[in-house]
């Protein structure tokens, strides 16, 4: 897996493979509603044991910007390149060195 062409460092759970539906809803003449699907979008979750300072930068600088990154992974449908957002829902520092980052859970969302 790579964000913005760097490799990023093994989760310590396996990636955690969402599909979002984004569709849309209208009442038909006869009354009934009709839920038409619009896109179909990515939503990847991967958590962290701890990262070190520079690891933890590669995803805390997109998360507080809110800028599009380009993501790239594998799965059984094959390789896949994205645009999409980074939210960090939560990290802990480690206390000895607080530098480093503890229990991280990163969310990689298509735009």
């Amino acid at each position: 897996m790579k964000l913005n062409g760097q490799e990023i460092p093994t989760p310590f759970e396996n990636p955690k493979i969402e599909y979002i539906s984004i569709s849309r809803s209208e009442r038909a003449v006869t009354g009934r509603m009709r839920t038409e699907t619009v896109a179909t979008k990515y939503s990847i979750s991967l958590n962290y044991k701890g990262l070190k300072p520079e690891n933890a930068k590669m995803f805390l600088e997109p998360h507080k910007s809110k800028q599009l990154v380009e993501f790239e992974f594998v799965d059984c449908y094959g390789n896949h390149k994205i645009k999409a957002y980074v939210t960090v829902s939560g990290h802990e520092l480690y206390s000895p060195k607080p530098q480093y980052h503890a229990n991280i859970a990163v969310t990689i969302e298509e735009a």
